[in-house]
């Protein structure tokens, strides 16, 4: 019972990372996104540093 439940641990991580690796890809391509957005983004609810960069990057061109 106990093996079923690691593989099942390391198959939930796994699906975390691609989604993880994905929101990374989909970041590269996304728009800027308005102000308010940008610093919602920068809460800590939100500890990824590439979402972080994202919304600093937005605020960056915003300010121009």
């Amino acid at each position: 019972m106990q093996a079923k439940l690691i593989k099942l641990d390391l198959a939930c991580l796994c699906v975390f990372l691609l989604f993880i690796l994905q929101m990374h890809v989909l970041l590269q391509s996304w728009p800027p996104v308005d102000q308010d957005t940008a610093l919602e983004l920068l809460d800590c609810i939100y500890p990824d540093k590439n979402v972080r960069d994202f919304a600093v990057k937005c605020l960056k061109q915003s300010i121009r």
